[in-house]
């Protein structure tokens, strides 16, 4: 399988590189690759669309307030790690404070606070069945704003290990824009 092929490209000396659309940066996806059957020193690294938004949101958006769409804690890595790969950002769940939205993550918009203390409003079941009954609100209220988006993550699918499918967060970029907002997407869809 996969991981044969990798051990043996890296006995003949050949170099890899890691392209994923994960979120997270790319150490917690090298980190994630011995549960998936390969060897982490196979690869001298990785590219993660998480770590190219974040370093864009670094860069263009420094001591910002965002809103910020993720996963819902407890989650290794915390997606706190990927906030400190975006510089000084604060995080605030209010779309009236908010000069940009972060889309990392399906589950929750979260608040201000360490993982445990910050406030998560569920996204409902958009992941399970991509409803979007709790995200429109928060998208019209972006829209209202004329905030920008960065999405960390374009895909519009994921198979999950039960063989259902999981929507993530490309799907709510895409509305965003289908709505008229702006979105700069990191990876592909």
């Amino acid at each position: 399988g996969a991981p044969e092929l990798v051990s043996e490209l890296s006995q003949k000396g050949k170099k890899l590189i890691i392209l994923s659309n994960s979120s997270s940066a790319a150490d917690a996806t090298k980190a994630k690759l011995p549960k998936l059957g390969f060897n982490a020193d196979h690869f001298i690294g990785a590219v993660t669309s998480g770590e190219e938004a974040g370093h864009h949101i670094c860069e263009n958006f420094a001591e910002k307030k965002a809103l910020f769409l993720t996963w819902k804690t407890p989650k290794t890595p915390s997606p706190m790690k990927f906030i400190e790969l975006c510089g000084n950002i604060q995080i605030t769940d209010k779309p009236e404070e908010a000069d940009l939205v972060i889309l990392h993550g399906v589950d929750v918009l979260r608040g201000p606070g360490a993982d445990g203390e910050a406030t998560e409003q569920s996204l409902g079941s958009y992941y399970s069945d991509e409803s979007f009954d709790a995200i429109d609100p928060i998208l019209k209220a972006c829209l209202d704003h004329k905030l920008p988006m960065i999405c960390a993550n374009p895909d519009f699918i994921m198979v999950r290990p039960d063989g259902k499918i999981g929507h993530m967060p490309g799907k709510i970029a895409q509305r965003y824009e289908d709505m008229g907002g702006k979105c700069t997407s990191f990876g592909k869809p």
